[in-house]
């Protein structure tokens, strides 16, 4: 999944947080830059969709120390939550979350559709 969205240069957007009572969250947006079997980092360098913010913008995420991961997508959502079904659909391809202890890692690949939005 992970090189698919790297070689179809995906626009992925990546929220990174500890606990809710650490009080830590950051988001960024950029493209898969490096993706080897110790280290996926994204950044910004060469996104040009009216944000091309620089390598400086992005995260570099050791998967292997990972405790777990899960994948999902629009299809996941409850069928009464509509709206927000319908959002995910439109804005997201899929969702990969790493765990590592507390620590949570969302990885949101963009559909192409919502980038001529």
């Amino acid at each position: 999944m992970l090189r698919g969205w790297r070689d179809e240069k995906r626009l992925i957007q990546f929220h990174i947080s500890e606990s809710r009572a650490a009080g830590f969250t950051c988001f960024g947006l950029g493209l898969i830059e490096e993706l080897t079997a110790e280290v996926l980092r994204i950044d910004s360098r060469n996104v040009t969709v009216d944000i091309s913010l620089g390598q400086r913008y992005g995260c570099t995420i050791s998967l292997h120390r990972a405790d777990r991961f899960e994948v999902w997508d629009w299809r996941n959502i409850p069928p009464e939550d509509a709206s927000a079904k319908k959002l995910l659909r439109e804005s997201y391809d899929m969702i990969l979350t790493a765990a590592f202890g507390a620590a949570r890692c969302v990885l949101q690949a963009m559909n192409d559709d919502w980038l001529q939005k």
